[in-house]
């Protein structure tokens, strides 16, 4: 698939997806979205890629959906079967990849925007980014997976403060709540996310992306099912080879060299 409003990278087992609507602030439109929806599953799909960053040209993440081509979007039951196949086909993507996904949030991040590096397994801000669950300033409620990330990141009451007001917090606040991971300088986002990503990359991939169904299964899970799936997962580790060489380099005192490995489980 050619792509008109994303760019799509790829070196050294780092894929990086950048929205390009640099003009209008990345805003989403069906046809953009129709284009994360196949990167995602190239990157997810893709064995040499082993972490995917998320990024805006320009000055901004991604302000939302664009209102002004909203007139354009098709009737029900249409635009409910696009949001299920296709929004949902991202969101799942990114969540259910057993690969590491990074926000970095390199300006405002609004309503979908917001709602999409939620969806993310690390956000790393750069200062000058400002975050906002805005639906409600035009007689929306939130999408996205906004309602499912939003609480389990700040908690159900500040989840509902910010999505009821619809207000916009700097990354200070965005920081003490839980909001993101890591603020850096502007001039060090990218430095930042690449030496985050490299470290990623060199690791375990396939234990990482266990580690990742991990905790995002935990949170469904009683204390009694966690600990059976750690159990399982802990086994499946030891068979790998990942462990291998993870054990011997230690008994070596050198650093691990973790290669291409059959995937666990």
């Amino acid at each position: 698939m050619d792509y008109k409003y994303i760019i799509v990278e790829e070196k050294d087992g780092i894929g990086k997806l950048i929205l390009n609507r640099p003009e209008q602030l990345n805003a989403l439109t069906l046809d953009l979205d129709r284009e994360m929806y196949d990167a995602f599953r190239n990157f997810k799909d893709n064995d040499d890629i082993k972490v995917v960053i998320v990024t805006g040209a320009g000055h901004a993440f991604c302000a939302g959906g664009d209102i002004a081509a909203m007139p354009t979007w098709p009737r029900q039951p249409e635009l409910r079967q696009f949001f299920n196949e296709v929004i949902g086909g991202i969101i799942k993507s990114i969540f259910y990849m057993e690969k590491p996904v990074i926000a970095m949030v390199n300006g405002p991040a609004v309503a979908a925007g917001l709602n999409l590096a939620l969806a993310c397994d690390l956000i790393i801000a750069a200062e000058s980014a400002r975050f906002g669950e805005a639906y409600v300033k035009v007689g929306l409620s939130s999408d996205w997976g906004g309602n499912y990330f939003l609480p389990r990141r700040v908690g159900l009451m500040k989840a509902m403060e910010l999505s009821l007001t619809g207000k916009i917090i700097d990354t200070k606040e965005a920081e003490r709540i839980g909001l993101v991971n890591q603020v850096v300088p502007d001039d060090k986002l990218e430095l930042t996310v690449m030496e985050i990503a490299k470290q990623l990359a060199n690791g375990p991939t396939r234990v990482i992306g266990l580690i990742k169904r991990l905790l995002n299964t935990s949170v469904g899970l009683n204390l009694e099912s966690a600990l059976e799936l750690e159990t399982y997962s802990v086994a499946l580790c030891t068979e790998g080879e990942e462990f291998k060489e993870g054990y011997n380099a230690f008994l070596e005192k050198r650093k691990p060299l973790f290669k291409k490995s059959k995937q666990i489980g």
